[in-house]
């Protein structure tokens, strides 16, 4: 648990843990809308790289992305359901296999393969599987929204999301919780104060007694 860790080292692990929620919405979509709408937005040197790397592949990035995302997330799946001596071996191994056999066979490019492995990696970060199916979910809406719109459909798609989760309610508790309440307390949040500076439980939770036991 945060609590039972220094306040500067919990708050590290919740910055890393926020980016790695972002990379794993954000990243597979982006690269879709980059490579296929704005090109111009990538220095040279790496639009010809990723270029010359798609030449020969017979799908577009979105295609090739997508495909991706489902086969990766299908090995998280199978890892999952074998003992746990051998279950990241199948996942890792499997990643590792059929990305290279993929890329030999020009089926899939070099930078789509290094950009959904990071996304994938990016969503094991979270605590549970539950969330983790959800942010691939989403990851796939947003990267459909992206090959069909580019930048605007990467928006389109993430403000969607953040309309729907703020509508979302666990047992009377907003989803978006400490985020979405006027009497927000951020100290407790994205970061984390230390414990003698939290002086008040969660108001959101409307507690009897407001103060916390120091």
């Amino acid at each position: 648990s945060d609590y039972q860790q220094n306040a500067l080292v919990a708050s590290f692990i919740r910055l890393l843990r926020h980016l790695c929620l972002v990379v794993a919405l954000l990243l597979p979509g982006f690269f879709v809308a980059v490579t296929e709408f704005h090109p111009e937005m990538l220095p040279y040197p790496l639009a010809i790289s990723i270029a010359s790397a798609k030449s020969g592949t017979p799908f577009d990035t979105s295609i090739e992305v997508f495909t991706m995302s489902v086969v990766f997330y299908i090995l998280t799946l199978a890892s999952r359901q074998t003992p746990m001596m051998i279950g990241h071996t199948v996942s890792i191994v499997g990643g590792l296999v059929l990305g290279e056999a993929a890329i030999v066979a020009k089926l899939i490019s070099p930078g789509v393969i290094v950009v959904v492995a990071m996304a994938s990696i990016c969503s094991l970060a979270m605590p549970d599987k539950e969330t983790y199916a959800a942010i691939w979910l989403w990851q796939l809406a947003i990267t459909i929204y992206s090959s069909l719109l580019g930048l605007f459909g990467l928006l389109s798609g993430a403000l969607i999301m953040l309309v729907n989760l703020s509508r979302l309610e666990t047992m009377g508790v907003p989803y978006l919780e400490p985020y979405a309440s006027p009497r927000s307390q951020m100290q407790d949040s994205f970061i984390q104060f230390p414990r003698n500076k939290m002086k008040f439980r969660p108001f959101y939770l409307k507690p009897k007694n407001v103060k916390r036991r120091q």
